[in-house]
């Protein structure tokens, strides 16, 4: 059965070999960047991210904010993270009780099921395993879905040291530069490498003409 690659070597219109196996590069990951367009687009040298230098420009922007900032710039800084850090372990915590409820409410009303019982040991026996995999299931879900109190308050922690929280911040701010700068300098380097394979494939076309 032909594949969309060789249809048109299956019906007659396929114009030549370089036209093919142009067509045929498109299932290289070499262009997977092309996958959503028309299946007969021409194989072209890819472009470099603006994701990766935006991300190195907004990082470098973060890092030199916080170092800039004057004592009273700190103090209002903080009142505000702390504000927010309330305001998100609270909706956490909330969060949390109602997915508690949420599976307690069923986990309840499938323990007070009144299960059949037949007198064909197969219906029995289907029965039990159903209500072994659905009490699995329950008990596995609501132990990876529902946290301690403890737990949720230790992951949402409220900072309460102004200078503690501004070397935190420091610290995390030039960690996501080094990373920013990191994975830009990948695709740069992975943007060279598929673009010197690019080039090679055009050359190798050319020479069907």
């Amino acid at each position: 059965m032909p594949s969309g690659y060789t249809a048109k070597i299956e019906d007659g219109t396929e114009e030549s070999m370089k036209t093919f196996l142009t067509r045929a590069s498109r299932g290289m990951g070499l262009y997977i960047m092309q996958r959503d367009e028309d299946f007969d687009a021409a194989p072209r040298a890819r472009k470099e991210s603006d994701y990766y230098h935006k991300a190195v420009v907004e990082a470098t922007e973060r890092v030199m904010t916080l170092l800039k900032m004057t004592e009273e710039e700190k103090v209002i800084a903080f009142r505000k993270a702390v504000e927010e850090a309330v305001i998100s372990r609270r909706d956490a915590v909330n969060r949390n009780n109602q997915k508690a409820e949420n599976y307690a409410k069923f986990i309840n009303a499938f323990y007070d099921i009144k299960w059949p019982v037949s007198d064909d040991e197969e219906v029995n026996k289907f029965f039990t395993g159903f209500r072994k995999f659905v009490d699995e299931q329950l008990k596995d879900s609501y132990e990876w879905d529902v946290n301690d109190y403890e737990d949720v308050v230790k992951w949402h922690r409220i900072p309460d040291d102004m200078d503690q929280w501004y070397a935190d911040e420091v610290a995390a701010a030039n960690r996501h530069l080094e990373y920013s700068i990191q994975y830009r300098d990948e695709e740069v380097q992975r943007v060279k490498s598929q673009n010197h394979i690019h080039e090679q494939f055009m050359k190798f076309l050319d020479t069907l003409d």
